[in-house]
């Protein structure tokens, strides 16, 4: 009040012209802080905007992976089945024959769910006539794969058919490479003949493929929280769960079999907020395996894998994964595209 009375009789002591002065001073002063206030507060809707618009190109290109990798899953899977450590090169001599005269149809026949022609003739007529097949020498090499030279001769074909044909060979889910080719063309019309020299990639190490669960809430085993199905554009429309706590703390898990010990790894994508750590529980043992993934809890979509190792076991034996622990009351989780394999 004493600030105000003594601001009030100095005012009374300026003249007309002083105060209209002054009312002028303190007017552009206000106008000055409202135009500093303004220019920061658009500053700061700018740097808002420019996050908003990072974060909305993440998740839509997290989408967009995540729409593709079961397809790409399902494409390697396909041909993983065509290799395998285990075969002879008499097994491998004969798939390629099989596979080499499959794609000399006009329609080849479909693979079945192992990879492999039910049947190799059918009736729609050759493309090329059947191959001929030379003896075929197998290498083995240090890096992971062998290799099955063999040569091929194809007779009297018309060129634009052992183009395709080859273009076939090209795309084969058994890793088929044409090294040399060699074409002789008759004098008496446009046929020609072929020899061919072809490589047959076999990876003797081939990653199992992914086992995606723990889709649904009632799968999971609760803890201490609430669990409903969600969904969000980052980690797909289907097969989210959110996870709250439901008190100080929450756990929850999904019972998973395994049936054969070694090393083996969880994936997974996560939207935290708060405190949240994934671990992976061996109930035989009553213990957490080594490795676990502390989540990040900005509220952005993550991915994480964690590898664990488990004690070879006769028969099999259950584990929790992913074994999820909410550390704090605010805690909230949002799970999607869990899966799991064995590592060769």
């Amino acid at each position: 009040m004493n600030a105000l009375r003594t601001a009030g009789e100095l005012w009374r002591k300026l003249s007309a012209r002083e105060q209209r002065l002054a009312a002028l001073i303190l007017a552009l002063a206000a106008v000055l802080v409202c135009v500093v206030a303004l220019r920061r507060a658009w500053d700061r809707i700018e740097e808002l905007d420019s996050a908003i618009m990072l974060m909305e190109d993440a998740i839509i290109e997290s989408a967009h992976q995540i729409s593709r990798r079961e397809a790409v899953e399902a494409e390697y899977g396909e041909v993983a089945a065509q290799h395998s450590s285990a075969w002879s090169a008499a097994e491998i001599l004969d798939r390629l024959r099989n596979e080499m005269y499959r794609l000399a149809y006009n329609v080849p026949s479909p693979l079945n769910e192992a990879g492999v022609a039910d049947r190799v003739e059918n009736d729609s007529g050759l493309l090329v006539n059947l191959p001929e097949l030379g003896e075929g020498v197998l290498e083995d090499s240090e890096e992971g794969f062998r290799e099955y030279r063999i040569g091929v001769r194809i007779s009297n074909v018309p060129l634009h058919a052992l183009i395709n044909y080859l273009e076939r060979l090209q795309a084969s889910p058994q890793s088929l490479r044409v090294d040399a080719l060699e074409m002789k063309r008759n004098f008496l019309d446009d046929k020609v003949t072929a020899d061919i020299q072809i490589t047959r990639i076999v990876v003797d190490r081939t990653e199992a493929p992914w086992t995606y669960f723990a889709r649904q809430p009632e799968q999971w085993v609760n803890k201490g929280c609430q669990i409903t199905a969600a969904s969000h554009a980052a980690l797909g429309s289907e097969g989210v769960v959110r996870v709250r706590a439901s008190g100080p703390k929450g756990a929850c898990y999904v019972p998973v079999t395994l049936e054969d010990g070694g090393a083996y790894e969880l994936e997974f994508r996560a939207v935290a907020q708060g405190a949240a750590t994934v671990r992976v529980y061996d109930e035989r043992a009553g213990r957490n395996f080594e490795g676990e993934a502390q989540l990040s809890g900005d509220g952005g979509p993550h991915g994480y894998r964690i590898e664990f190792a488990v004690p070879a076991q006769a028969g099999p034996f259950t584990v929790r994964m992913p074994f999820l622990t909410l550390e704090t009351p605010d805690s909230e989780v949002l799970l999607g595209g869990i899966a799991y394999r064995r590592k060769m």
